[in-house]
């Protein structure tokens, strides 16, 4: 990649698939804490755009 206009920020694990796994049961400060998340180096991941629209809010496994 050569612009950073070509990538977004995107989650290992989406919301959609933390909140099935239980972050539904977080507190709001748990839930901000979690979508700032930049101490783990795989929370928060550069992706191409067309990467980060085809994987939705699906696990990352699929």
């Amino acid at each position: 990649m050569t612009s950073a206009s070509s990538l977004d920020i995107d989650h290992m694990v989406p919301f959609a698939e933390a909140r099935d796994s239980g972050a539904s049961t977080w507190t709001a400060l748990l839930r901000e804490a979690y979508a700032d998340d930049q101490r783990q180096e795989a929370s928060l991941v550069a992706v191409t755009a067309r990467t980060s629209r085809s994987k939705a809010d699906q696990d990352s496994s699929q």
